[in-house]
């Protein structure tokens, strides 16, 4: 329960559970993770992103599809998060620190691209 208080040997204290305080660090850390210097820089790096996109995602795709199929499409998370590991590595300025902050930063585009394409699918119709 959040915000209610009890009592132990060294005073009051809230009975956050530790889990709670450290999925709060690991999002706080996770977001500090994922940096770009200037606005130029996260333009260079959606370019370079789209082009990998286009044309270095579809080639990894098939040489993958055989891990793909047997881990039931969850291998693409792994694909985007690699897309953005080679981006990070081509634009100087936009930095990954961890392959965690890589992965849940595909999580977070794939989300955003399922909503971007439910939004587009409704104004079509």
């Amino acid at each position: 329960m959040l915000g209610a208080r009890q009592f132990c040997d060294e005073g009051i204290v809230d009975t956050m559970s530790r889990s709670e305080i450290d999925v709060q660090r690991s999002r706080q850390a996770a977001i500090r993770r994922l940096t770009a210097k200037a606005c130029e820089k996260c333009v260079l790096a959606a370019l370079a992103l789209g082009l990998l996109n286009a044309v270095v995602k579809p080639l990894l795709f098939w040489l993958t599809l055989p891990l793909t199929i047997l881990t039931l499409g969850l291998f693409l998370v792994i694909l985007n998060a690699l897309m953005l590991e080679i981006t990070a590595w081509l634009v100087r300025g936009f930095t990954i620190n961890s392959f965690i902050s890589a992965l849940m930063g595909a999580i977070v585009l794939a989300l955003v691209s399922l909503v971007t394409n439910r939004i587009g699918k409704s104004r079509e119709a």
